[in-house]
């Protein structure tokens, strides 16, 4: 199999897939109640290896991502879970997180098993900070 692209999709599962050299991995547009478990994504070097965006309600458990550029991209998002997934050898960041709130992201060595990563997570503070209106 070679990518799944879910947009404006709802109650959706990808589960125990084996994705190898997908242009595009796992990437989701504008949907919500998605499940993400399970699946083996390798050999994805142009892009996200599991992309999230302006999506919510995802769960993002138990993935193996591995030869890739970055792992999990989460991208104005709400109500997403990620944890317990493998991310080795990826040639940029391990988890990304922008622009998004309410998300879960459990980051433990024995959970998130990260190798020859720059970075385990990158995120903009818009992530942890309430919007600040400059308007007077």
């Amino acid at each position: 199999m070679g990518q799944v692209i879910l947009v404006n999709s709802t109650n959706i599962s990808v589960v125990d897939k084996k994705l190898n050299t997908p242009a595009a991995g796992v990437h989701l547009f504008y949907s919500k109640n998605v499940v993400i478990h399970e699946n083996s994504i390798s050999g994805n070097y142009n892009r996200e290896t599991i992309l999230m965006f302006a999506s919510e309600n995802v769960s993002v458990k138990n993935n193996l991502l591995f030869r890739s550029k970055q792992g999990i991209s989460v991208h104005y998002s709400t109500n997403c879970e990620i944890y317990e997934n493998n991310l080795i050898s990826l040639t940029d960041e391990g988890i990304i997180l922008e622009s998004s709130i309410d998300n879960l992201i459990e980051v433990k060595r024995r959970k998130h098993q990260l190798s020859k990563n720059n970075q385990v997570i990158r995120y903009d503070l818009k992530c942890i900070l309430p919007p600040i209106s400059l308007d007077k």
